[in-house]
């Protein structure tokens, strides 16, 4: 009995351990995912706590206490200022000197100076107008194309099922169109605020004068979108997207059909699994044209409403000054659109014959 008490003793001994080291795991798995998380942000430029600090300086009434960090915060804006405007991109200071540059756009643009990522991109035009437009816009770069082969991947699998590995060349050009696609999918529908002025006349103007996205907000003084406007961004944008979906998905199914022909001339396939083979091969001219219309329709639609609609319209003014949370919620808005849009191509390909039915 003393010997049966001992070994009762000791086996709760060992389970008690064993919950203390699963437990010690889970916490050092739970910290090592953080600590993942926060590098990330830092390393996408998003300095967070700096931003914070200055929007609250700004909601000070009046001057802030002199020799305080917010002093020193709002000198150094108020000296920004008045800098010179040699000393600002070329269309920022002409935007400053027409008068159509808001004091809130100059402060993005002071701040987006703090961070290096995003200091290094504001050298060039296409992505100043859009910074501006969207400080988060790297931040959602990012986003995109790092969960893109992840949920395309998982996109792919929950389609063909029992068929993943034996369709795995169709899932390797899928991958591929949509890793290509995946930057001017976030590019093309962003919205931006104009600083080039538009030196042509009649329809030319007028295609100038266009919104990137349709649904933006207007942020320069003096500008204005109507209706017609908007509704031919939705056009264009699309005809844009037709072209980067021909280009991605020639290359994908390019690389796939000539991954299999090397594959059948390495393993020397007999003729029979050769000829079913070939019959397998996705089309490419039918494959290039199906994927760019779907860009063109499918993803513009649903790329220009979240970035338009929910995030600048909604999302934004919900968690304003909030980027870590405002960040968070595009992470999961992207996350489950591109996710949405795999599946959606899987159908549509089916669906147009360019790809193998389910059974």
């Amino acid at each position: 009995q003393f010997m049966q008490a001992v070994l009762q003793k000791v086996s709760r001994l060992n389970l008690c351990s064993q919950n203390v080291v699963m437990a010690a795991a889970l916490v050092a798995a739970v910290a090592a995912v953080a600590a993942a998380g926060v590098m990330m942000m830092r390393a996408l430029g998003a300095d967070f706590l700096f931003q914070l600090k200055l929007q609250r300086c700004y909601q000070l009434q009046g001057e802030p206490l002199k020799g305080s960090f917010f002093w020193a915060v709002h000198v150094e804006i108020r000296s920004a200022y008045e800098r010179t405007p040699e000393s600002l991109p070329p269309l920022l200071a002409s935007a400053l000197a027409s008068g159509a540059l808001s004091a809130d756009i100059l402060k993005k643009y002071l701040l987006l100076e703090k961070a290096f990522l995003s200091k290094f991109f504001l050298r060039f035009n296409g992505f100043l107008e859009r910074l501006l437009a969207d400080p988060l816009f790297m931040t959602k770069v990012g986003i995109e194309v790092g969960v893109g082969i992840c949920t395309k991947t998982a996109a792919e699998l929950e389609r063909r099922r029992g068929k993943f590995w034996q369709e795995f060349d169709f899932v390797v050009a899928d991958v591929i169109m949509a890793l290509i696609a995946d930057f001017m999918l976030v590019w093309l529908p962003a919205p931006t605020i104009a600083l080039r002025p538009c030196k042509v006349t009649g329809l030319q103007k007028f295609m100038c004068q266009l919104p990137d996205n349709a649904f933006q907000k207007v942020l320069l003084k003096g500008e204005h979108f109507s209706i017609a406007q908007r509704a031919a961004a939705v056009g264009v944008n699309g005809s844009k997207l037709l072209g980067v979906g021909l280009f991605s998905s020639f290359v994908g199914t390019g690389l796939t059909n000539g991954i299999r022909m090397i594959k059948k001339s390495v393993s020397g396939a007999a003729a029979e699994q050769t000829k079913e083979a070939d019959s397998n091969e996705p089309p490419l001219l039918q494959t290039s044209l199906a994927y760019g219309s779907y860009m063109a329709t499918s993803s513009n639609l649903r790329y220009q409403l979240m970035a338009g609609v929910f995030e600048q319209r909604m999302l934004e003014p919900l968690l304003h000054g909030n980027n870590a949370l405002l960040s968070l919620s595009s992470f999961v808005l992207r996350t489950g659109n591109t996710f949405l849009g795999s599946l959606l191509w899987v159908d549509y390909a089916r669906w147009i014959g360019v790809q193998p039915k389910d059974d």
